[in-house]
Formats: C-alpha cells, structure tokens, sequence
C-alpha cells in the first residue's frame, strides 16, 4: 500500500529545515551545504544558466566592451538562489566542506554539456565575486543611496579602504598603488594622529587628503618634511 512518504526521497527526513528565503549574506558551512544540496535545478533554470553564462563568457572574452545581466521574475521563482549559487560557483575562493562551492553546484545539474561549460570558464575566468543586497544595504549618511554609490562602497569596503568621503576614497587606492602610503602617514604631523595607517582609519577626517596629497609630491620632488 502506497503512503504519501514513498512520494518523497526517503534518504532524508521530512522533518528537515528547508530554507523559505535564500539570503546572499548566510554564507556559513553548514547553511550553503542544506542550501545546495537541496537546489533543484529544472529544465528552464537549465535554460537559463546557459544563457546567463553565455554571455559572461561574451563579456569576460572581450567580445563586447560592457555586459549587463537583469534577473528576473515573480516572488518565489528562484532569482535569489540562481544569482547566488552561480556567483559562488564562479567565485575560486568559496567552499562547503573544503570542496570548491563549484563542485557543489555541478552535482545538481542534469546537462552535462552544462557542466562543462560552467567548468570551462569558471577556470578560465577566476572572478571576484561580489554580491550584493540592495534592499539592505546600508550606506552611511544617506536612506535611499543611488545604485551606482552602493556598489561603489561596497567594492571599497571588500577591497579594504575607508569608506568616509569618495574623496578620501580616491586618494587611498593611489597611494596604495605606488606603496607611498607607509611611508608619509608616518611624517603626518601629530595633529593628525599617531603614525599609524589603518584601511579604516587612514582617512578619518577631511583634512587628510590634502595632506597625503602633499606628502606624495614631497616624496616625489624631494620638498622638506611636512610640519
């Protein structure tokens, strides 16, 4: 006699969490290995993989100058687990288990051309992942920052540089290009604090731009020590 449950995978409980709402910031081991290993990839999220991954290989290769991609869909179709399992996919540094996330996502797909493909430029292109949550995302000292400001802060914060002003901002990755950095924090006169440089702190106030700007032409043109 046949029961609801021999409808169900009997290699795991129905009693299982499940996870209602996919969020880009759980992240941890255990949450990715529930998440992935209970992803169902169908026919069209197939469909759609392909053609998302076409045209990352367009734009990674050089084929077009720019690429933009728009995911799409009704609440509940799967736009946040198929962002996010691919992101992570792409994304050399992310693991479950110490296997790589793309291993993981390997497993639930049925087109083997598919997982090749995904394979293939997952190697040939490693990316830096970023991902990112518009409707949480937080940004100091303004409620409804543009799209272009969140992203902005966002790479500056992954990349380790203070977010304060895009002033300040712009002169730190300068600086920390030609290694002068180190160097002239340290010739800052002690009203500007202690001579220490810290990504976060480096550029606490407005007043240190001019002044690592100033220190950066000393260096180069041999001027006297600021003070």
């Amino acid at each position: 006699m046949s029961t609801i449950r021999n409808l169900f995978e009997t290699t795991r409980s129905l009693d299982r969490r499940i996870e209602k709402v996919i969020s880009f910031d759980n992240t941890a081991n255990d949450q990715l290995k529930r998440e992935i290993t209970e992803y169902v990839v169908t026919d069209s999220i197939e469909t759609s993989f392909e053609r998302l991954l076409n045209c990352f290989d367009q734009g990674m290769g050089g084929s077009t100058q720019e690429i933009g991609i728009w995911v799409s869909g009704f609440y509940g179709s799967g736009k946040s687990s198929f962002t996010k399992y691919l992101g992570f996919a792409l994304d050399p540094t992310r693991t479950v288990d110490g296997k790589p996330f793309l291993d993981w996502l390997e497993n639930q797909l049925v087109s083997r051309p598919l997982r090749a493909q995904l394979r293939a430029l997952a190697k040939r292109y490693p990316s830096t992942v970023i991902m990112i949550d518009l409707a949480s995302a937080q940004i100091a000292g303004a409620t409804m920052a543009e799209i272009s400001s969140v992203l902005y802060w966002t790479v500056m914060q992954w990349a380790g540089y203070p977010k304060d002003r895009k002033v300040v901002c712009g002169t730190e990755p300068i600086s920390a290009h030609d290694r002068a950095l180190e160097r002239y924090v340290h010739r800052l006169p002690p009203r500007f604090g202690a001579p220490s440089y810290s990504a976060a702190s480096a550029a606490a106030n407005s007043d240190r731009p001019r002044m690592l700007r100033r220190a950066r032409r000393d260096l180069v043109t041999g001027s006297q020590p600021l003070g």
